[in-house]
């Protein structure tokens, strides 16, 4: 399930599956990942910005696969023919994706095999041949689905779904999202992965489900979390599969999120621990404590970088301290010339592709939080000059700031706690020379 908006992330120009994660974007990690336990066959389910996502992936995935037959659906790919009366051309929910596209995937795609749905904004190095071996084994105690789940700390518990189960592993209570809900209190820990086997009788009767406004929420939408995973599991039909604490699952869900699960893997490819499906050319740097793509270079002795993801040809010159900070490739960082001038500083930051952050003749000071990280969108110049002075910094939002056009500082001093977006530059001081 690849639909995603993202309005979370904040990332507006591009479909929240697209965002980058080592040079890779989610959607690709989530079938590079699926193509490791024998999954042959599979469908990415698109909705906002579908034709957008088509045309990106169809080179990355849908010619090479990664050894998986792929296909791409959208709404506007489902026969009016197949609608029900009325029926707008949208995907109506999670379950309703399925229902859906479920009607024009080729029957040769599942058979009779059982069907594994995964979200596209989920990452995690989660075994899946565990879940199919788990599957296959409540089956003979009644189980049509099975569903992966995982003990979390209760802070995060308000963002989930919650399922309660007993010693035989069957879901006898699922609760969305705690707290959000009438519920006053989470009736367990353990969080819902949104790692789902199927039988495939089970994709047939939610076809049927689909008909019936009935199981539909108050959006007219067909979902998992809110009514169908709780109507299983008041059957008898549910089961779950619980992993332990050392498997990787982040909801990529915003900024924040999106930073600790960059930083989190290159942990993990330092402790040799990492299976994240990243690309193999990705390598540590015990001199930066970073993890490196192809062609990046950092200015030795002037240049100090520590902790940070470094997207491919990612170039850092000049007096510079980058700490926390995620480059998703083809960014450029230029620092003063001199050690002795104050160092262009950067942390707890994530920069798109293709950005410049221009430092040499001014004082630039990056600095959000792992909760609200500053965010540098694509093809963005930040250039401070003529001995200004700027800060970016986050404000009480629920995000840092997301500076998604050009930013010119000249001689004067400036403090940015706020979103800039489109469509214009913005100046500060007099007009640089050196700024689209």
């Amino acid at each position: 399930m690849a639909g995603g908006k993202g309005e979370r992330l904040g990332v507006v120009y591009r479909p929240k599956p697209l965002t980058f994660i080592a040079d890779l974007r989610m959607v690709e990690i989530a079938i590079r990942h699926a193509a490791r336990y024998g999954f042959t066959d599979g469908a990415i389910l698109m909705e906002y910005k579908a034709s957008k996502m088509r045309a990106k992936l169809r080179d990355h995935l849908c010619d090479s696969g990664y050894g998986m037959d792929i296909d791409m659906i959208s709404p506007r790919d489902i026969p009016a023919e197949l609608l029900l009366a009325g029926e707008e051309p949208r995907f109506n929910g999670t379950a309703g994706s399925i229902a859906k596209a479920s009607l024009v995937v080729r029957k040769e795609k599942y058979g009779k095999e059982p069907v594994g749905i995964f979200s596209g904004d989920i990452l995690t190095d989660a075994n899946y041949e565990e879940i199919i071996r788990a599957h296959e084994r409540n089956k003979r105690k009644g189980a049509k689905a099975t569903i992966g789940i995982q003990e979390i700390p209760g802070e995060g518990l308000h963002d989930f779904g919650v399922v309660a189960v007993n010693a035989d592993g069957k879901v006898t209570a699922f609760q969305e999202k705690p707290f959000r809900e009438k519920e006053p209190k989470p009736i367990s820990r353990k969080n819902n992965l949104s790692i789902y086997i199927l039988d495939s009788d089970l994709v047939e009767r939610i076809q049927r489900l689909r008909n019936d406004p009935k199981y539909w929420n108050e959006r007219g939408d067909l979902d998992f979390g809110s009514m169908l995973l709780p109507l299983f599991a008041k059957e008898g039909a549910l089961y779950a599969h619980e992993y332990g604490p050392d498997t990787f699952w982040e909801d990529i869900g915003n900024q924040g999120a999106l930073l600790r699960a960059n930083l989190r893997i290159k942990n993990n490819v330092r402790t040799r621990t990492n299976k994240i499906a990243i690309p193999e050319y990705f390598e540590y740097d015990p001199m930066l404590d970073s993890l490196k793509g192809r062609e990046v270079l950092v200015q030795p002795h002037l240049s100090q970088v520590k902790n940070s993801v470094l997207g491919s040809e990612t170039f850092i010159t000049g007096n510079c301290k980058i700490e926390n900070v995620v480059t998703l490739g083809s960014v450029a960082i230029i620092g003063p010339r001199n050690i002795d001038e104050n160092p262009l500083v950067i942390k707890d930051a994530m920069l798109d592709r293709y950005t410049t952050v221009h430092g040499s003749a001014g004082i630039i000071n990056i600095h959000g939080t792992t909760q609200k990280p500053v965010f540098i969108g694509r093809d963005v110049e930040i250039v401070v000059e003529g001995g200004g002075r700027l800060e970016i910094v986050p404000k009480e939002s629920d995000h840092g700031p997301n500076i998604f056009r050009h930013v010119s500082v000249n001689g004067v001093d400036k403090k940015i706690d706020y979103d800039i977006g489109y469509p214009k530059p913005v100046h500060f001081g007099k007009k640089s020379k050196k700024i689209r």
